[in-house]
């Protein structure tokens, strides 16, 4: 049994290939150019033995002056347009690890798990220009404080239990459920500028919901057997591999994202819905091979 603890801080060059060039971000644009800082903490606990073992972390990362760009379809200007924004700031701490042991020769268990929280800490800057010729149209602030800055799943639990029968035969079973997932966040509609006439199309008084996707469980089944036996000339071996995904047929979008495109005319958040990747129904496959010598 041992402790570990890393502490790390680092600063990156800004990509001036990003930088702002609407006028009206030019007093900003000495900020906006603020190298990329990194900074973390990792506190580990690990237990490596005979039949058990496992290994656990404690994070917390802090990522400051981020900045990205897209283009879309500006439906309020008519035209296709560039968006840019920077100086974000998000904060990222959980817990991680897992676990593995045998209970005899013949069974092996294993556990994964996962906890986290991902958001944005802070207000950042944008600028949205013409694509053709980089004419300013807005500026100002994106309204993203305390906003899920990953859509990964806040809880993960992980289990597999793999069974050697026999010499020949091999069965194995894992689940996987995830809690608490986001879709990518379109930053744009959130901007200050549309952020009262957004809100409108909810409940007054009441913060607009975030696009949550639902639960899921995933298991997946899988069986390996190997049969040999000889004939007057050869040696045979035939090896059978059958595995089965999604026994319990979950249909959950896989992935999910809001569109870059949005009515900023009359606001209808059913215009251009959010984009949704499913994952397939239940389903298996079989591998059949054959050898001689």
């Amino acid at each position: 049994l041992y402790i570990s603890f890393n502490a790390s801080s680092q600063q990156l060059a800004p990509s001036w290939n990003e930088a702002f060039v609407n006028l009206a971000l030019q007093d900003k644009l000495s900020d906006f150019l603020l190298p990329l800082q990194e900074s973390g903490i990792d506190l580990g606990i690990h237990y490596l033995g005979i039949y058990y073992r496992t290994d656990w972390h404690l994070y917390h990362y802090l990522q400051k002056n981020q900045m990205g760009n897209t283009s879309f379809y500006h439906d309020y200007y008519n035209a296709f347009v560039q968006g840019r924004y920077g100086l974000l700031h998000t904060n990222s701490f959980g817990l991680e690890g897992g676990a593995e042991t045998n209970f005899n020769a013949l069974l092996n268990f294993q556990l994964a798990f996962s906890w986290g929280r991902s958001v944005i800490i802070n207000n950042p800057v944008y600028s949205i220009q013409l694509l053709n010729n980089a004419f300013p149209l807005e500026s100002g602030n994106l309204h993203l404080q305390n906003l899920p800055a990953s859509s990964s799943p806040a809880i993960v639990l992980v289990t597999g239990i793999n069974a050697q029968l026999s010499n020949s035969l091999r069965l194995g079973f894992t689940t996987q459920i995830g809690w608490n997932r986001y879709m990518e966040l379109d930053y744009y509609r959130r901007a200050f500028l549309w952020e009262k006439k957004y809100k409108k199309q909810y409940s007054e008084g009441k913060e607009y919901p975030l696009n949550q996707l639902p639960n899921g469980l995933f298991g997946n089944l899988f069986c390996n057997k190997n049969f040999q036996f000889k004939t007057a000339r050869f040696q045979h071996r035939i090896k059978l591999f059958l595995q089965v995904n999604n026994i319990f047929n979950t249909i959950i979008p896989l992935f999910a994202y809001e569109q870059s495109r949005y009515d900023y005319k009359t606001f209808d958040q059913l215009k251009f819905a959010p984009k949704y990747l499913y994952g397939l129904p239940r389903n298996g496959s079989i591998q059949l091979i054959y050898q001689f010598n």
